[in-house]
């Protein structure tokens, strides 16, 4: 189906307008992304509900597309762009609602981050770094707003990624045997180089500012801190992120 949409008043335009905004893509349970690699990244993952692009971007298409198609006037392509230099195609893709049931192997949870270009990295380190899986808890930031998305670079299509209360995540891990990971400077942690390989763990990372929440550390099975050698004040946080996980990458 290839359909034209011309009018701002449009009920499609409107909607895409309304996912626009974290309350919007909460109530449709659906998001935006924009540009040729995300929306290739959704078609080869079957992710994508439908595309919406210009009129000159699908003249000039050399890929096939199975699902409905939505030419979009050039007032419409600037209503619903996020970025400076626009690709002028777009798709929508329905919100994941993953289950962690019986976690294996290494998963990495995020306490309260509120940085989206800092959790889209993560999530994309840990599609790298071969995880099984991301742990978003209750008071982080949308994942699905454009600039999380865009940091993600479409590994939310390799990598599984939960949204649930991070106590019971704990919990679930410990019932499995797998070691949960703390990040927290004090006098029990101990350095990230001292805790050996281990093919099932868990991480968290927390808070910009604050860190991990202090009931969460609490949880661990052991906490850990990266050494900081020189006069930097602090690590950011999706970079310590990136070395604790390839610290559990199989060497």
């Amino acid at each position: 189906m290839i359909q034209e949409v011309t009018s701002l008043q449009n009920a499609q335009a409107k909607l895409w307008k309304k996912l626009l905004t974290a309350k919007g893509r909460k109530k449709e349970q659906l998001y935006v992304l924009e540009g040729y690699h995300l929306v290739l990244d959704a078609l080869n993952s079957q992710q994508a509900l439908y595309c919406m692009m210009s009129k000159e971007v699908y003249e000039r298409l050399t890929i096939q597309i199975d699902v409905p198609i939505y030419i979009l006037s050039e007032s419409i392509l600037k209503e619903i762009s996020e970025t400076t230099t626009s690709q002028s195609i777009f798709c929508v893709v329905k919100m994941s609602k993953k289950v962690l049931e019986k976690p294996k192997g290494k998963y990495i949870l995020l306490d309260s981050l509120q940085d989206p270009g800092n959790v889209g990295t993560i999530i994309r380190t840990a599609d790298a770094a071969g995880f099984q899986g991301v742990v978003i808890g209750k008071n982080c930031v949308d994942i699905y707003n454009g600039k999380t998305v865009r940091s993600m670079q479409g590994s939310q299509f390799h990598i599984p990624i939960y949204h649930m209360d991070l106590c019971e995540s704990i919990a679930l891990f410990k019932k499995e045997n797998i070691s949960v990971f703390g990040t927290e400077l004090n006098h029990k942690a101990i350095r990230l180089q001292e805790v050996p390989y281990q093919e099932h763990c868990a991480i968290i990372v927390g808070n910009e500012g604050n860190g991990i929440q202090k009931d969460i550390l609490n949880m661990t099975t052991q906490n850990v801190y990266i050494p900081i050698l020189g006069q930097a004040e602090s690590l950011n946080v999706a970079v310590a992120a990136g070395i604790m996980m390839y610290h559990f990458v199989k060497k």
